[in-house]
């Protein structure tokens, strides 16, 4: 008999995503970062070879598979770009999907995998509410053990209203929004105790406290957006009428009674992003912190290259004609809209073949968290409710946000794969129409290759485990 390696891919991936500023923000070469993740990813590959344990092909992981080729296409192209930034993107990539195409439904690896999103997000939490509301003890214990470009990103945001944070404040809201995650499918899940409901609803309210006090408004708009769309997804069709007309009137009173007591919120330090923002409409000024001419820019190069576009990456060129810099005095290479990012690099033909695999992992995903609220486990019902709201939550972002061009983006999304195919497979459910089920009847046609390719890389272990 062969020990086996305990299965803990989730686990360290999700370890790696809430640390991931640490690389930023201490000197740590994020290279050694991605070395740990493919490390343990190629221990794994080994010790399922030796074992013969064969890598589930489920439609999730077919999609998977058909995104990453897509994009690896696009790489490939004469006219892509290929410099250090593209290659450590496609590095992020491969090594993150790879623990997609390993997972499985152990539900122990996937429940430490969640508290370990809880605890990051609630530490990342009470960093950010405590430093901020005291920056004097922020300046004298952790700013002197910063590098210097992260301390010089802190004297260039600070003074702007925004709050205190590890690394990017965009990256620190993806760590207090894979905290929400896990507590609204904690909240989804019934029947459930008064206790698991205090629990979940007070953690909540706090992490929203801290993405409230950072100051990104995208982030915030994104969580909300997600977590209202969960609601009505989990609700049934009678109530669905009444929750909209409830979320519109709620919208109109908080506009309202933002607008009547504006003078007041002034005072407040903490929101002072968001009264510019209600100042810089009412004024009619530009509040989207110069994205139009980004945007325009990717407008412009789409339609100078309708069909296929300019190549991967190649929106810098009309980025340089904009000239605008981030705050390293690095030329921004994303148009911070990703639909228009892909149209630009892409054209329609790319664009198509990249969102259909996007689209059908998230139909997929919200087809298994029906199925799942019939059954009398609610596991799948609450890792399905997970993947759901980190794909709404990085799909809706990417409308004014570079979500997808970012190395994290990969960690996140993986994330919400390996929670949708663990939901498939512990729920059962399998896809059966004429469309959905083309990554099923795609699989079962491959199946007899892929088991040849899995035994002629397993041949070296074949001796040694007899």
């Amino acid at each position: 008999m062969t020990r086996k390696i305990p299965s803990q891919l989730t686990l360290i991936l999700a370890i790696f995503t809430c640390t991931y500023f640490l690389y930023r923000d201490f000197g740590v070469r994020m290279i050694c970062g991605y070395a740990i993740l493919g490390a343990v990813l190629l221990l794994h590959l080994l010790d399922r070879l030796r074992r013969n344990e064969p890598l589930p092909a489920t439609p999730i992981t077919a999609a998977s598979a058909l995104l990453v080729l897509v994009i690896l296409l696009q790489y490939l192209r004469p006219d892509a770009r290929r410099d250090e930034d593209t290659i450590s993107y496609f590095i992020s990539m491969v090594i993150c999907m790879a623990y997609v195409f390993l997972s499985t439904g152990e539900t122990h690896d996937l429940r430490r995998a969640c508290t370990t999103m809880y605890a990051g997000a609630m530490a990342m939490a009470a960093f950010v509410v405590v430093f901020t509301f005291l920056p004097g003890l922020f300046l004298r214990t952790v700013y002197p053990l910063l590098t210097r470009s992260t301390q010089s990103y802190y004297d260039y945001f600070a003074p702007l209203g925004y709050g205190v944070s590890l690394g990017g404040y965009s990256y620190t809201d993806y760590v207090l929004y894979l905290g929400m995650t896990v507590c609204c499918a904690g909240l989804a899940v019934k029947p459930r105790s008064a206790r698991s409901i205090a629990v979940c609803a007070t953690s909540l309210a706090f992490l929203l406290l801290a993405m409230v006090i950072l100051g990104r408004r995208g982030e915030l708009l994104a969580a909300l957006v997600s977590m209202g769309l969960l609601l009505l997804a989990l609700c049934s069709r009678r109530k669905r009428g009444a929750i909209v007309l409830i979320g519109i009137l709620c919208t109109v009173g908080g506009i309202a009674l933002v607008l009547i007591f504006l003078p007041y919120l002034r005072q407040i330090p903490v929101l002072a992003r968001y009264v510019e923002t209600v100042e810089q409409i009412l004024s009619g000024t530009d509040f989207t912190s110069g994205r139009g001419p980004l945007m325009a820019a990717a407008v412009q190069g789409f339609l100078a290259h309708p069909i296929l576009g300019m190549g991967w990456g190649q929106y810098l060129q009309m980025s340089a004609l904009v000239g605008m810099c981030d705050t390293n005095g690095k030329l921004i290479d994303d148009c911070h809209n990703i639909y228009l990012q892909f149209l630009c690099e892409t054209g329609i033909v790319g664009t198509i073949a990249l969102l259909i695999p996007i689209v059908y992992l998230l139909y997929i995903t919200c087809r298994v968290m029906k199925e799942a609220k019939a059954m009398a486990d609610k596991t799948p019902l609450q890792l399905s409710c997970i993947s759901f709201l980190l794909q709404i939550f990085l799909l809706f972002l990417g409308l004014y946000d570079p979500t997808f061009q970012k190395l994290v983006f990969w960690c996140l999304y993986a994330l919400a794969l390996i929670s949708a195919n663990a939901a498939l497979i512990l729920s059962g459910w399998q896809p059966t129409g004429p469309v959905s089920g083309i990554p099923v009847r795609l699989a079962a046609r491959l199946a007899p290759l892929w088991d040849r390719c899995w035994n002629a890389l397993r041949t070296p272990w074949k001796n040694s485990s007899r």
